[in-house]
Formats: structure tokens, sequence, C-alpha cells
């Protein structure tokens, strides 16, 4: 298990790595870090619709999304691997650690300077979802009872990066300022649902485990010689002072939380849901390399509802409102998501995720569900997802 845990933490942070630039200025915490994971992303079918999957996640993410939903599931297990990245540009955020913590600016060419020099002030960002989901929907006979099994993976790092460039008094004066961290988690464990009469109550219980990194540092270049731009290699033309200013270069951590979740049926076609996540108020220490708590990160709950509409034998509509009771990460998003059987045993999706629209595709071939999920924006992302049933 401590294999499959670091495994996954490895998952996490590689995949993290993917990065996009932004226009922003701020350093985040790791509470911050922690509130903007994206694990709204969580599963290919409920990322294509927005992330929208409290009323029902309709597959074997429930387990995660709502531990009410496993007695909703009609094959005996499912399961099913899916892997969401947020996209852009992992070179840039290569070179700028690269430059923040360069031993040897020889290797530095003036073009690679030039360039960062130039970028101004941009942020730097990465997120990534891997998941495993396995579930059964037959304990106890009449699909009354289910039982899910979940490992969840997210990782998101957000780098602040300023750059000046300035010629006082006849010298040319380059500054690069990088302030930042990363966060990578994992929630493993297992949700339990229970129908009785037209209410599906679950409970997830679930192990939580973090890694934080934190990333700082300042370099300054003085061109004495106007005449020929910044060099590196020559100490009487170009002075260079690096400065590092380390935050929290490392801290892990492990603690427990409780999830607890219901579902409604009002009718036979319309499904509402509630989430709450952490109702037993997690706290994660982080602890460096030698097992000294550096930091706590206290997770707080988070209370998602959600309804699932369906309309007629081929639309679904899903809408959801998460965070609703606690100020994690700015307060409330809206998710909205379209479900369209387009043919046999296909499905086009659409959706919008905190004002980011998304588009997906679902095919059923017997026992495999294979979805996938593209999103545009601020936070452009891939999502692929596949699951089997027995």
């Amino acid at each position: 298990m401590t294999r499959m845990r670091s495994a996954a933490l490895i998952v996490a942070g590689v995949l993290g790595l993917l990065a996009c630039v932004e226009s922003a200025l701020a350093q985040q915490t790791p509470e911050e870090l922690y509130n903007n994971l994206p694990l709204e992303l969580t599963g290919a079918k409920a990322t294509s619709l927005g992330g929208a999957a409290v009323g029902s996640a309709g597959d074997n993410s429930t387990a995660w999304w709502n531990p009410a939903g496993n007695a909703e599931l009609k094959d005996f297990t499912v399961v099913g691997v899916n892997a969401t990245a947020m996209t852009g540009s992992i070179q840039e955020l290569r070179n700028t650690f690269n430059l923040v913590t360069a031993t040897d600016f020889a290797d530095l060419g003036q073009a690679d300077l030039d360039r960062l020099l130039a970028a101004g002030t941009t942020r730097i960002r990465a997120g990534a979802v891997p998941a495993v989901f396995v579930n059964t929907g037959h304990l106890g006979g009449g699909h009354k009872n289910g039982l899910g099994l979940f490992m969840v993976g997210a990782a998101y790092a957000d780098v602040p990066v300023v750059a000046t460039d300035t010629t006082v008094g006849g010298q040319r004066i380059a500054t690069l300022d990088v302030q930042g961290g990363a966060l990578a988690m994992v929630e493993y464990g297992a949700s339990y649902s229970r129908r009785v009469g037209t209410v599906d109550l679950g409970l997830a219980v679930k192990a939580i485990e973090g890694l934080y990194y934190g990333v700082g540092g300042s370099i300054t270049l003085t061109d004495n010689d106007l005449s020929d731009g910044f060099d590196v290699t020559d100490p009487a033309d170009t002075t260079v002072t690096d400065v590092q200013v380390p935050t929290l270069p490392y801290g892990r951590g492990i603690t427990w939380g409780v999830d607890v979740g219901m579902l409604r049926h009002t009718s036979e076609s319309t499904q509402l849901g509630l989430v709450i996540r952490n109702i037993n108020f997690p706290t994660l220490p982080l602890a460096d390399a030698n097992g000294v708590v550096r930091r706590t990160l206290t997770l707080q709950p988070r209370v998602d509802f959600g309804i699932r509409k369906q309309l007629d034998d081929h639309v679904a509509v899903a809408l959801d409102l998460h965070n609703v009771l606690f100020a994690n990460g700015g307060g409330p998003s809206l998710h909205m998501g379209f479900d369209v059987r387009a043919f046999g045993s296909g499905y086009v999706r659409f959706g919008v995720n905190k004002g980011t629209p998304s588009l997906g595709l679902g095919f059923h071939l017997s026992n495999l569900y294979i979805d996938s999920a593209v999103g545009m924006g601020d936070r452009t992302y891939a999502t692929l997802g596949a699951h089997m049933s027995f």
C-alpha cells in the first residue's frame, strides 16, 4: 500500500508539470493551492459535463463524487481508470526553474535570457487528476446497497514570475523573481451506500496524503557594456547576483477524512444530490525530510449540491453548485452539463465548468465504456477514461 501511495503521488506530481501561462501576480499558500486543486475534473464523463456530477455521476466515479450513488449502479463490478491534465507550456516552466536555480550561468544562452525577461509578469500554473475506481451495486440484492473503492490524485502548481529590464546610468539591469509552490494530494478510501425508500444515503472514509513543495529565488543581471547585451560568460561585462529565497522547500503528511452524501429521487426522471466533504475537518501535518512538522494544513469541509433531470430518452441535464457553505477557493462555483444520446451507443456531452466550456464524447461498447473530454479557456484540459463492467 505504501508503494501504491508513493506511486500515486509521483503520478500526480509528474502530470502536474503540464503547465499553462496566464496573466496574474500573487503567491499562493498551501491552503490556497489546496482550494484550487482541480478535483472537479475527476472522471471523464463528469468532466465532460462540466463537473456537474453530485446529482448523479452515472458511472463508477460516483464512488468519489457522491458515495450515495453506489447503490445506483446496475452492474456487479465496475473497474475504471481516468486521467485529466491541464495542458500548456511545460518548457516555459522548466526554463524558468533552470534560470532561478542555475549554478553555471555559462549554460544559459542570450536567447534564453531575452525570452524570459521579455515575458514580463506571468503566472505559470499546472494541474492534473489521475483516478481509479472499483464499484458494485449488488450488495444485499435489489440494488439497495453499494460499495465503492477509489483513489483520486490531484496536483496543482502556481508559480508567479516577475521580470524587469531597465537601463540606468549606462547600465542595463534585469531581474527575474520567482515565488511559488506546488501541492500534490491523493485521496484513497471506500464508500458505502444504502437505499431507504426513495433516498440513497452514503458514507466515505478516506486517507488523504499530501506533498507540498515551495520554490523561491531571484536573479539580477547588470550589463556594464551596452554595446553587446548580456554576456554571462564575462564577469567584467555582466555581473550576476543569484539570491535564493526558499519558502517551505518540502512538506509531506497523511491524515484521514470523512464524506457523507445523499441522493433523493423526487421522480423517475429527477434526482437531487448533496455531498459534505471532509466533514471531520481533517488536519494535514506537513513534515520535512527529517520528520519535523513545518506547517499544518487544515482541510475545510465543502458542501456541494446537484440535480440531474432526464428530459427524455435521449437528453439529460445536470446542474451543480459546489462549495456552497464554506468560502474555500473564493466561494461557490456553478457547473452545468448536457448529456445527449446521439446514436445507438454514442453520446455527445456539453458542459460549463467555472466558466470554462467543455465538450466530450462517450461510447458504450458491450461491457466497455470509453469517455473523453476537453475544456477550453483559462483552465484548458484534456481527459480520457475507460471502465468495464462484469
